[in-house]
């Protein structure tokens, strides 16, 4: 007897969709923007994940309805929606097409209560295949939506790499040329060195870097602190239209908590041996990053020598 357009949640051809807007009691609120290619930005400002608009696009096109919500549970969950819902407007070439309020999760957090606008009746959705609630999917964090690409470079993009260590000696630092093949010392009596297997393979990891996160929880004191020392590395990518990205990492302090952590002599650890802090975007932001990612690109010129030849036994 519930009217059709009161449970229609979905919305099947998610490429006509050019903007998403969400706003919660916060207030807060993001506004996502589908900009030619394909590409999504975050507030007209940066580009947005692909994993997360995908997630989304995914949910929007494929959300179903279980049931009307119980009589016993019709007045709480009104209540829920109205005062901490989650507003989504969903429009098609600056047209709203949709607009429904996002609440949070059944008890047993398989279903999520939703509403569409100017409707009384709040029904439980779900997505099918698909065990847990849906809350999680729509945010209004700005950060969260970001892309967190730092490098995404084919091979043939590339025109140079350096490496620098500012706490060390030149002669650790490197610069390939990616047109030749070649590495050179940040010493200048260093030989250039041609190991194109190496080579290609430093070149090789510059596509999908990502850092973690970003540094909002750490006290600008600290992190005016952190900035005022010098960076363990500072990588810089050119690409061969002369475009530069470059980021500076710098270690990362373990908090009070993990003092505890010992290295193999038994002595406490001062560092993080998983993480690093680092600025990237020109110096505008300043985030967390992965010494697993970036440890095999942090190597030494003396990585790119090739080994000398073993003498074979008598």
């Amino acid at each position: 007897t519930i009217k059709e357009a009161l449970k229609d949640f979905a919305i099947q051809d998610t490429a006509s969709i050019t903007k998403i807007f969400m706003t919660d009691k916060s207030p807060s609120q993001v506004t996502l923007t589908r900009e030619a290619a394909g590409q999504w930005t975050v507030n007209g400002k940066f580009a947005a994940r692909p994993d997360a608009i995908n997630t989304l696009l995914e949910t929007i096109c494929r959300i179903d309805v279980r049931a009307p919500v119980a009589k016993s549970a019709y007045n709480n969950v009104i209540k829920t929606l109205s005062t901490s819902g989650m507003k989504v407007e969903i429009y098609s070439k600056e047209k709203l097409i949709k607009t429904y309020y996002v609440g949070g999760s059944t008890q047993d957090n398989l279903g999520t209560f939703m509403m569409i606008e100017n409707s009384n009746t709040p029904f439980v959705t779900y997505l099918p295949g698909f065990n847990g609630y849906l809350t999680t999917r729509y945010f209004t964090e700005e950060n969260l939506w970001r892309d967190r690409t730092i490098f995404n470079y084919y091979p043939d993009e590339i025109a140079n790499i350096y490496v620098e260590y500012p706490t060390k000696d030149k002669k650790y630092s490197y610069m390939i040329d990616a047109k030749t093949y070649t590495a050179t010392s940040g010493d200048s009596k260093e030989k250039p060195i041609v190991d194109t297997t190496k080579v290609s393979t430093i070149v090789g990891l510059f596509k999908h870097i990502n850092f973690e996160g970003f540094g909002d929880g750490v006290p600008l004191q600290v992190k005016d602190s952190i900035l005022a020392t010098n960076p363990i590395a500072i990588i810089t990518v050119v690409d061969k239209k002369g475009t530069k990205d470059m980021i500076k990492a710098y270690l990362k302090m373990l908090n009070k908590k993990d003092s505890l952590i010992v290295d193999d002599d038994g002595k406490p650890r001062k560092y993080d041996i998983d993480r690093m802090f680092a600025v990237v975007n020109n110096g505008k932001d300043f985030v967390v990053i992965q010494h697993y990612v970036f440890d095999a690109i942090m190597v030494t010129f003396d990585y790119f020598k090739k080994e000398a030849p073993k003498k074979p036994r008598a």
